[in-house]
Order: C-alpha cells, then sequence, then structure tokens
C-alpha cells in the first residue's frame, strides 16, 4: 500500500511538471520555431530579389508571358481602394498591386533594437500615402497592363521606410526577426491555458488533506508566467532581457555579413560595431548561442527563486 501511495504522488507530481512544460515550455517553443522559419525565409527570399535588375522605363516596357522578377525604389503617388498604389521613382511611374502582398514598416534609422512590422492592406491608404517605399518581386503583364504582382509561389514585398534609400537593403536585413521568438501569436494562450490547467489541479486536490503539498505546488505551477516579473526574480529577467537583446544583435551582424557576402558591391559598416567589423559568421553564431545560454539560465534561475518563495509564502498561508 506504501509503495502504491508513493507511485501516485510520483504520478501526481509529473501531471503538473508535464502540464507545465507542455503549456509554459514546449507550445510556446513551436510558436517560436515557426516564427523563426518564416523569418528564415524571409531573409533568404530578400538575398536573392537583391540580385534582380531595378525597374526602369525600357524594362517596363518589355511584354513577357510569365512575370518577371524585378525592383522598385520611389515614393507612394497615388492610392486607391480598389487595392491598387502608384509609385513614382526618377525614371518611371509604376502599379502595383497590393493584393496578398506582404506589407511591412522599417524600423527608422539609427534603430538598435527594431523590426520589421507587419501591416494590412486596410490601413495602408489611411496612415502612408507619400511615404518612400521598396517594391519586390513579380512584374505581371496582361490585358490591364503592366503592374507590380503577387503570385501564388511568389508574394509582392512592400517594405515602407523613411531616411536613406542607400541603406534601407541593410536595415531592412538588421529588422527581418522577431525580438523575441519565445514571445509570438500563440505564447500568450498557452499561457493562460498552463495557469487554467494548473488551477483546475488546484480545485480538484484542494479536499484531499494527503495531496496538501501537490496543491501548493500545483498553485505554486500557476503562477510561473509572472514569475519572472516580481522581486527578486526580476533582477535575473532584466539580465536575460540584456543578454538576449544582445544575442539577437549578434545575430542581425551575421545576416548582415551574408549580405555583404553574397553582393559584393554592397559594403557598409556603419550597421556593424567596430569591434566586430572582419568576423566570420562562426563567430557570430556562437557567440550569440552562448548569449541565449546565458540568458536562458538567468530566467531560469530567477524563476526557481520566485518559485521557492512563493511556495513558502502559500506554505504558511496554508498552515
Amino acid at each position: 500500500m506504501a509503495w502504491r501511495n508513493s507511485t501516485l504522488r510520483i504520478q501526481d507530481f509529473l501531471a503538473i511538471a508535464g502540464l507545465a512544460l507542455f503549456w509554459y515550455l514546449i507550445v510556446p517553443l513551436i510558436g517560436a520555431f515557426r516564427v523563426q522559419r518564416y523569418w528564415r525565409q524571409f531573409r533568404a527570399r530578400f538575398l536573392t530579389l537583391q540580385k534582380m535588375p531595378l525597374l526602369n522605363y525600357q524594362l517596363s516596357c518589355l511584354r513577357t508571358e510569365e512575370p518577371s522578377l524585378y525592383r522598385c525604389i520611389g515614393s507612394i503617388e497615388a492610392v486607391n481602394d480598389k487595392g491598387f498604389l502608384w509609385v513614382r521613382n526618377e525614371d518611371v511611374t509604376v502599379a502595383v498591386s497590393m493584393n496578398w502582398a506582404q506589407i511591412f514598416l522599417v524600423p527608422p534609422e539609427g534603430s538598435q533594437d527594431g523590426f520589421l512590422q507587419r501591416l494590412q492592406w486596410t490601413r495602408f491608404p489611411l496612415v502612408f500615402e507619400d511615404s518612400k517605399v521598396y517594391i519586390l518581386g513579380p512584374y505581371c503583364t496582361n490585358l490591364e497592363g503592366s503592374y507590380f504582382c503577387s503570385t501564388k509561389d511568389e508574394p509582392l514585398i512592400v517594405l515602407l521606410f523613411d531616411g536613406d534609400e542607400q541603406d534601407v537593403i541593410f536595415r531592412v536585413m538588421k529588422a527581418a526577426r522577431q525580438p523575441n521568438e519565445y514571445w509570438n501569436s500563440i505564447t500568450s494562450y498557452s499561457l493562460a491555458l498552463g495557469m487554467l490547467s494548473q488551477l483546475l489541479i488546484t480545485m480538484c486536490y484542494s479536499g484531499r488533506p494527503a495531496l496538501r503539498f501537490f496543491v501548493l505546488v500545483a498553485l505554486t505551477a500557476a503562477f510561473i508566467p509572472i514569475l519572472p516579473l516580481l522581486p527578486p526574480g526580476v533582477l535575473f529577467t532584466s539580465i536575460y532581457r540584456r543578454w538576449w537583446r544582445k544575442a539577437r544583435q549578434y545575430r542581425s551582424n551575421r545576416d548582415i555579413y551574408e549580405l555583404q557576402k553574397q553582393i559584393p558591391p554592397l559594403h557598409h559598416v556603419d550597421y556593424v560595431a567596430e569591434s566586430l567589423i572582419g568576423k566570420d559568421i562562426q563567430f557570430y553564431q556562437n557567440r550569440s548561442l552562448l548569449l541565449v545560454l546565458y540568458a536562458v539560465i538567468a530566467v531560469g534561475f530567477g524563476i526557481m527563486v520566485n518559485m521557492i518563495i512563493v511556495f513558502f509564502v502559500l506554505q504558511n498561508l496554508f498552515l
């Protein structure tokens, strides 16, 4: 009987720990890998499109059966409610179909931790008329005329920016990643479900004095999402944020290095710290991984410290 009770208690503890691990870590990490994959594909496609020619008047007059890939940098001249905008540069004015286009707002010049902000076309005409725009993707020709368009395999990339046109490529590469992959579109729902699952366990066990320890463990686990924001663990959270931000900067430097490597004419050292100029991709990768490891250890230690404190506080409250 004692052996059976011990086994049941281990199972109860594993159930609490397993639910916490699943909702607080595994599910957000699935979203993190999904977000990371999206931005990796975006950067790879952006690099490929940099090799395409800039659209000029002569190229705009060509008629081809299949869409051609071009780039265009200019300013927005007009928009309409049918999903089109017109972009003007020094040589030509072109139409752009915004249907299925990927629209992003590039961070301002000098931003160290900025990221590409995804926009919806419904907000576009109201806010961004006369803005500078960088367009990359298919240029289609049909009975309606010639214009930039999205295809099934090649969605149009539309980037809104300000400042120097020569720097926009580096700014895009630097900002083309999530500030923190853990915080993605499913994280908040996952944390809420994790807290709910722990509270349900607490309610189920609360009427059984023999399981009082597991009630306290489950109730402590329910507080995990807010523990990084409570003292004294918040100190380690601040260290985690600093190291994570530094790791992201190393990854951004790696992306800029890759841009300069693939497109030799592009050389711009202002977006890489002077002490890091001349380093190879492996250096940036290793330094980034090391800082991520330090950051995870810091926030994990802070959460564990706060969990111990919360557990003993709850224990004293329910004596």
